[in-house]
């Protein structure tokens, strides 16, 4: 709203003509005309006298946006921080200068304890940070490893401009500030102790007697920080945003996966009413990772958080993920499991030729069968659908470890699954592989042999 719109209602407001307000301020009505029609606009002082005719406050009458508009300059300036940092190095130097030498060996045994205790904490805090957040960090496939290198030294250069800032803090608030010289600026209020003044009474006159000071004082009673001191607040809040975004990222990926499993699921109802419920139960879940993605995303970037509309959508979510998760339960219980039955398993042979260094790996679990006119090693294995079977070998050391595993396809499993749920049943693919091996009776003692050695 314009000033002009504002004197108009205000004036009207208080029941004042244009006339009557004109001879207040000792202005002609016209004057006060243009004033409301936006043609000129008076000086301060006669907006300061019209604040106290009208009863309003300077801010009722300016445009909007006119106060508190002000620009700041958050541009960082490095000479200045480099001077105010040498300036601070000057006042120690000065206060050390101005105390005794019991004052001295005080400030420097207590700030030496200080910064003992500081390690400590220090190392404790590291200690707790890397067993809970870097050991589940290293445990993601792939990029774990690289987060945990960035993220390591990160949180040391976080712990160590932490403890620096406390350590210059507790310094100035415990001898700095008492110890101000003359030539200190800094200070925003300063104060010089009054000296001791005794008054002795010599031939029934009062005389006052001023005691000498040993030191000049200047009290900085509001303990303000140096601008370096929050320069260096500002870089850990730099790491900790860059944290909460390393962080973040892992739960917008796995939300993105959510809603993926989310349209997967409506898809699926049609299959049994489970999977609806399943649904309900990943929306809650997504509404969940949204509250902490909207949490870090504002922190990261200083915008305001609307902690109520927040705390409904958590309540929310929690909802659906008990109310989605306990009727999945109960729909699950009419699903019949059953085991991968005989005919269903598919058949093949595969067979290596024997040499005196095989070893068959002990992962393999298979029922072993003599037949003496057989000079290789023969495999009979027996699989379900969509799981192929796989045997290779390794070189370690001398030995020759055969290993079995499979090619899992992922259609023919998808085809079987659809297959299951239209029957309500849900297959239990432990028993996906079985395995009988076919050996000579010399052959497996060579075998058993090189197991033992190996």
């Amino acid at each position: 709203m314009k000033f002009c719109d504002k004197l108009s209602k205000i004036r009207k407001d208080n029941n004042l003509s244009q006339e009557q307000l004109a001879d207040k301020m000792n202005v002609s009505r016209q004057a006060v005309s243009k004033w409301e029609s936006g043609v000129s606009y008076p000086d301060m002082d006669k907006i300061l006298n019209m604040c106290k005719i009208l009863n309003c406050n300077l801010e009722d009458l300016l445009d909007d946006g006119v106060i508190g508009n002000s620009k700041v300059n958050n541009k960082i300036n490095i000479n200045e921080y480099i001077n105010e940092f040498l300036n601070f190095i000057t006042k120690i130097y000065n206060m050390f200068w101005s105390m005794n030498f019991k004052e001295k060996i005080k400030c420097i045994l207590e700030m030496f304890i200080i910064f003992i205790i500081l390690l400590i904490f220090g190392t404790i805090a590291y200690s707790i940070i890397y067993e809970i957040i870097f050991v589940n960090i290293f445990n993601i496939p792939v990029i774990g490893f690289i987060i945990e290198k960035i993220i390591d030294p990160l949180t040391i250069i976080l712990l160590i401009i932490l403890g620096i800032i406390i350590l210059i803090h507790l310094f100035k608030i415990r001898y700095l500030d008492y110890f101000v010289t003359i030539e200190d600026n800094n200070a925003d209020t300063k104060k010089t102790e009054e000296a001791i003044k005794d008054e002795k009474i010599i031939d029934h006159k009062k005389y006052i007697v001023e005691r000498p000071k040993e030191k000049i004082i200047i009290r900085d009673p509001k303990h303000s920080a140096f601008n370096f001191i929050n320069l260096l607040g500002k870089i850990i809040m730099y790491i900790i945003k860059l944290f909460v975004l390393m962080f973040i990222l892992p739960v917008v990926i796995i939300t993105i996966f959510m809603i993926a499993l989310l349209a997967i699921s409506f898809v699926f109802t049609k299959y049994g009413i489970m999977f609806l419920f399943i649904a309900i139960t990943i929306l809650g879940c997504i509404l969940i990772s949204y509250v902490i993605i909207n949490f870090a995303y504002n922190f990261i970037f200083n915008r305001k958080s609307k902690f109520k509309l927040s705390f409904v959508i958590l309540i929310v979510g929690l909802t659906l993920i008990g109310v989605g998760s306990g009727l999945t339960a109960i729909n699950f219980m009419e699903y019949d499991v059953k085991n991968i039955s005989e005919d269903k398993l598919n058949v093949t042979d595969k067979e290596i030729k024997m040499e005196n260094n095989i070893v068959i790996s002990d992962t393999i679990d298979a029922n072993y069968i003599i037949d003496n006119s057989l000079s290789n090693i023969k495999f009979k294995i027996k699989y379900a659908k969509g799981f192929n079977p796989v045997i290779y070998s390794i070189k370690l050391d001398e030995y020759k470890i055969y290993h079995l595993d499979y090619d899992f396809d992922m259609f023919d499993a998808y085809k079987e699954f659809k297959n299951d749920l239209k029957n309500h049943k849900i297959t239990n693919f432990d028993s996906k592989m079985q395995v009988d091996i076919y050996i000579s009776q010399d052959n497996y003692n060579i075998l058993k042999q090189n197991e033992a050695n190996y």
